[in-house]
């Protein structure tokens, strides 16, 4: 599990962003707020959600714990969340 990742913003497009961290591209789907807050080139640190699912994998990131825990609150209801 990821539980969050501070490196440098490499690529923006849209919701999701390439957070580069000790070589490695990390590509994490994150709100769009925070998206137009963020710049390629800018360090940053997400708190992030790993979602894993039969066909797909993905991180979801956000600017603050108490923004992960809504995401967490509300993926706990069923039928609900990516």
């Amino acid at each position: 599990m990821i539980s969050s990742l501070r490196g440098v913003v490499t690529h923006r497009a849209g919701a999701d962003v390439v957070v580069e961290v000790g070589g490695i591209g990390y590509l994490v789907t994150i709100p769009d707020r925070l998206a137009l807050s963020l710049g390629e080139g800018e360090e940053t640190l997400l708190y992030t959600s790993m979602v894993v699912r039969e066909d797909h994998i993905a991180l979801f990131g956000f600017g603050s714990r108490d923004d992960l825990g809504l995401f967490s609150l509300v993926r706990s209801v069923n039928g609900v969340g990516p």
